[in-house]
């Protein structure tokens, strides 16, 4: 398994699910600059960090098993519990906390431009 986090995130692994610039029927999304989508099953251990990072692009979590809390540099936050869902934030700086005690399983969805990292540490 290939970390796409390695060297920003201590502990924390991710597997790709799915990568595509096309729709399942073979169809392109009308997105310019050679798009694609990216599917990570992301694993945080307890009690974990995160560092203070930005996304470049769109992506939709689904948390699938824990407690997170993002909070932003302003001092906004947001707890999310298994089974829900959130709408990321784009270049904004932000964090997720493991505030549970076991680790925490999120699906992201990435919408992006090949090539390009996801994720921008501060």
């Amino acid at each position: 398994m290939v970390s796409v986090f390695a060297g920003l995130f201590a502990q924390v692994k991710a597997e790709t699910i799915v990568e595509t610039s096309t729709a399942w029927n073979g169809t392109s999304y009308r997105i310019p600059n050679d798009p694609s989508v990216l599917v990570l099953k992301i694993k945080i251990p307890a009690k974990d960090t995160l560092a203070w990072h930005q996304h470049p692009y769109f992506n939709v979590d689904y948390l699938l098993k824990g407690k997170l809390k993002v909070e932003t540099q302003k001092g906004e936050t947001l707890m999310m519990k298994a089974g829900e869902s959130l709408v990321e934030l784009n270049e904004q700086w932000h964090r997720g906390i493991n505030v549970g005690q076991e680790d925490i399983e999120i699906l992201v969805f990435y919408l992006k431009h090949k090539d390009v990292p996801i994720t921008m540490p501060q």
